[in-house]
């Protein structure tokens, strides 16, 4: 009788295989993962991004609420143009009335005050403390302003470089593109009455 011996193990092409198999297993699930990752942590950066622009949103209702004539009786909107607001308001609530600069400038939001000072009152503009609020805003028209009366805000509203004293309501949209690989965007919006030009 002659005995059969069976050789138990894996032939050097089987290894071969099996470790390319293995290693394409693994270039996929980091790929997965590090997509994955690379996800969230755009979500988060947008979801912070977004709540961000909601508070700036907040603060300037706040500002253009309290809107009133300046210091040195001037009318409460200096000047209006499609990315620039300036008005006058106790921003602080100090009881002074500062002079108050909203502007969108190389894809950043800034808010600017300037406190008045001597008798009378004067805004001296060297003096402008300036806050960057919000970055990376897409180019574009940020204020629109409306006239007394007006009840649709989804048009253009007045005219770029419009007189001051029209001026009623005022839509505010803020394209915020959070992600530098132009991954989304995101448009944070609100419209604001300013109490202090209501004609009652």
């Amino acid at each position: 009788m002659t005995k059969e011996t069976t050789k138990k193990g894996f032939t050097l092409v089987e290894m071969f295989i099996a470790g390319a198999v293995f290693s394409l297993v693994l270039v996929v699930l980091g790929n997965f993962q590090r997509g994955s990752l690379s996800s969230f942590s755009f979500l988060g950066h947008a979801l912070s991004a977004q709540r961000e622009a909601r508070e700036v949103l907040k603060l300037l209702e706040y500002d253009l609420r309290r809107a009133i004539p300046s210091a040195a009786g001037g009318y409460p909107i200096e000047s209006a143009n499609q990315t620039s607001l300036i008005f006058f308001s106790d921003a602080d609530n100090d009881g002074v009335i500062e002079r108050v600069r909203y502007s969108v400038e190389g894809g950043v939001l800034k808010r600017g005050i300037v406190e008045p000072s001597g008798v009378p009152p004067s805004y001296n503009i060297s003096t402008e403390v300036i806050d960057d609020l919000l970055a990376h805003i897409k180019p574009g028209r940020v204020f629109f302003y409306y006239p007394k009366g007006t009840m649709d805000v989804s048009g253009d509203g007045l005219a770029d470089h419009v007189d001051v004293h029209s001026i009623k309501l005022l839509r505010f949209s803020l394209n915020e593109q959070p992600d530098v690989m132009d991954r989304g965007s995101f448009l944070v919006s609100g419209v604001i009455g300013i109490r202090s030009l209501r004609d009652n």
